[in-house]
């Protein structure tokens, strides 16, 4: 009985968080889900699609643009900043870091102009603890392997996996 009645608080408090979360956000689409701690900045700048869920402790920072498309599930501790576009039907593992920005060696504060875009395509599986740096374009049906760290454009259909970046071809 007390299981029940946790799991049933649980819901509710997801669903109060979802409804709270939804109202700082540019659009979302239907059947938008987020688990607690959901940090957002700039939120007039993020677009999210349809069948969407984030889970616990992720941070999104659109100080340009952050569009999520369809079918796209986010896991624990991810972090997204920049100017990013996801595809639909993507899929990241937890401790994810994508970020198109970039700052001065000397002063932390300035950033230093080499910024880029980062375009994730549709059918993409990103799994834990992988980091997509600025400029990447990562294509269509792509499968990024545990601690990866994409540094260059990934093509289709290709596994990538290591530091520095390699690309297995299927």
């Amino acid at each position: 009985m007390i299981k029940s009645m946790i799991n049933r608080f649980l819901k509710i408090r997801n669903w109060i968080y979802t409804k709270h979360i939804k109202s700082r956000l540019a659009s979302v689409g239907s059947n938008f889900r987020v688990h607690s701690h959901f940090w957002i900045n700039h939120g007039e700048n993020i677009y999210i699609g349809n069948n969407v869920t984030v889970q616990n402790f992720n941070s999104f920072i659109a100080e340009t643009r952050i569009v999520i498309g369809n079918n796209v599930s986010i896991r624990n501790f991810c972090e997204f900043n920049g100017d990013i576009e996801i595809g639909n039907n993507v899929s990241f593992s937890s401790q994810c870091f994508v970020s198109s920005r970039n700052h001065n060696r000397k002063d932390q504060k300035i950033r230093d102009g080499k910024e880029g875009k980062i375009k994730i395509g549709n059918n993409i599986q990103v799994f834990n603890g992988v980091k997509i740096l600025k400029g990447v374009t990562i294509n269509d049906n792509v499968i990024i392997r545990a601690g990866a760290v994409v540094d260059k454009n990934v093509p289709s259909n290709s596994v990538v996996y290591g530091n520095p970046m390699k690309i297995l071809r299927k």
